[in-house]
C-alpha cells in the first residue's frame, strides 16, 4: 500500500506527535506532505499585524500613516503567499495522487481550518483522518455536525478515546476506529531514581494560547505550590510562546523561586536529558479540552522509568492508576497538594514498573498492527 502522510497544524520539528507519524512512514515506507506553513501565514494575518491596534495620535498624522501603509503592505504579502502555498498545495497533490492509494492526515482537532478543510474533501483518494487532541462534549460536536455530508465522504476516522468513538457514530458517522498513541520506546533510556530533599518534578506540557492556561492546570499547579515545600517544578516550555504571560501567573501566586521555566531547541528533544535528575512527570490538567488522552510527556516519562502524577480527566489515568506507576487526583488545588506529597513519599517504588508499562500499551509494534489493520479495512472499503 502507497501511503502519503500530511501535517498540518502540527509542526514537526517541534510536536511529540512527530513521533507517531515517523513511526508509520518507516513501516509503510510512505511519503510525507508537510502543508502547515499556510497555518503560519494566517496567525500572522490574525495576530501580528492588526490594523486596529494602530492608534491615531492626533499630534503625529505622518507616522499613523506610515504605519498604517506599512501594515497593508504586510497583509498583502502575506496575503499572496497564503494563496500561492494553497495553489501549489492543490497541484502538488493532483500529481502526487496517481502514486498513491491513501490519505493519512493527523489533525489536532475536528474543527477545520477552511484551508485545510478546502482540500482534504477535495482528494480523490481514500482518506484516514487521525485526530490527535479532542475531548468527550467539546465543541468539536458543532462543527462535525455542520460539516456532516463532508465528514461522511471520509474513508475512516481514527481517535483515541472510547467516548468520542461512540459520540462520533451517534452523529452517524461510520468506519471510526480506535488506536492509542506510540512512542519510539527505544529512544529512551531507562534512568536510575535518586531521592532528594529537594522534590524536582517536570511539566512539559506548554499551551499554544493563553486560554489553554487553564485546561493545562498551569494556575492549578502554581496555587498548589504555594501550600508545598521543598519542591521545584521544571516547565518545559517552547521557545518565544507566551512566556511573559507565564510569569505573570507565577509571580500571581507568588512562587517564583519554586518555579524553573526550561526553553526548549527548535528540534522535538529526548525527554531523557530533561529527567537525569528529576523525580517525575506532572500533567496537571483540569479538563481534556486541549490536552491529549494520552499525552506523550507523560509516555515519554514512564519510558524513561519515571513515576508521573496526573488527574484524572485523561483516559491514561487509568492505566497509570492500575499498573501502579503514578498519582492520580482530582483537579483540585486541596488534592493536589495530597497527591504530590504522596508522590514525594513513593517516588521511588512507584518508578519500578513505569518502565515496562509504557512497553506494554505505547510499544511500536502494537501501534503498527492496529493501524495494519485499519489501513486494510479502508482500503478494502
Amino acid at each position: 500500500m502507497r501511503i502519503l502522510y500530511h501535517y498540518h497544524h502540527y509542526n514537526p520539528r517541534i510536536e511529540a506527535v512527530a513521533q507517531e507519524i515517523e513511526i508509520l512512514k518507516k513501516y509503510f515506507q510512505g511519503d510525507l506532505f508537510i502543508s502547515n506553513r499556510s497555518g503560519v501565514f494566517i496567525d500572522a494575518l490574525k495576530g501580528r499585524f492588526k490594523e486596529e491596534n494602530l492608534i491615531l495620535n492626533k499630534n503625529n498624522f505622518l507616522r499613523y500613516f506610515v504605519k498604517k501603509g506599512i501594515y497593508k503592505i504586510k497583509h498583502s504579502i502575506l496575503l499572496t503567499i497564503l494563496w500561492l502555498q494553497i495553489i501549489f498545495n492543490r497541484i502538488f497533490l493532483t500529481f502526487k495522487e496517481k502514486n498513491v492509494d491513501l490519505h493519512h492526515i493527523y489533525h489536532p482537532s475536528f474543527v477545520l481550518q477552511k484551508f485545510v478543510e478546502s482540500y482534504i474533501f477535495r482528494l480523490k483518494k481514500p482518506v484516514l483522518l487521525s485526530v490527535c487532541t479532542e475531548s468527550f462534549g467539546s465543541p468539536w460536536v458543532v462543527a462535525v455536525k455542520e460539516s456532516l455530508p463532508q465528514f461522511k465522504k471520509l474513508a475512516g476516522i481514527v481517535v483515541s478515546d472510547l467516548k468520542i468513538k461512540k459520540q462520533l457514530e451517534d452523529l452517524g458517522l461510520k468506519n471510526i476506529y480506535l488506536t492509542q498513541t506510540a512512542i519510539k520506546i527505544n529512544d529512551f533510556k531507562e534512568l536510575p531514581v535518586y531521592p532528594n530533599r529537594i522534590l524536582r518534578i517536570v511539566m512539559a506540557s506548554s499551551p499554544h494560547s493563553e486560554k489553554t492556561f487553564q485546561p493545562k492546570g498551569i494556575p492549578l499547579l502554581l496555587e498548589a505550590l504555594k501550600m508545598i515545600s521543598n519542591i521545584k517544578v521544571y516547565v518545559l516550555w517552547r521557545k518565544h510562546e507566551l512566556k511573559n504571560e507565564f510569569w505573570k501567573y507565577v509571580d500571581q501566586f507568588g512562587v517564583r523561586d519554586k518555579v524553573e521555566l526550561v526553553e526548549l531547541p527548535p528540534k522535538v528533544p529526548n525527554i531523557n536529558q530533561y529527567l537525569k535528575d528529576k523525580h517525575g512527570m506532572i500533567a496537571p490538567y483540569t479538563t481534556l479540552a486541549s490536552n491529549k488522552p494520552y499525552p506523550h510527556s507523560l509516555i515519554d516519562a514512564m519510558a524513561s522509568g519515571r513515576a508521573v502524577l496526573t488527574s484524572n480527566v485523561i483516559p491514561i489515568a487509568e492505566i497509570i492508576q492500575k499498573e501502579k506507576c503514578g498519582v492520580i487526583f482530582e483537579p483540585e488545588v486541596n488534592q493536589l497538594v495530597t497527591a504530590i506529597e504522596k508522590f514525594r513519599e513513593s517516588f521511588v517504588e512507584l518508578s519500578k514498573p513505569a518502565r515496562k508499562t509504557a512497553e506494554k500499551y505505547f510499544s511500536e509494534d502494537q501501534f503498527i498492527q492496529n493501524y495494519q489493520n485499519i489501513y486494510q479495512k479502508v482500503l478494502a472499503n
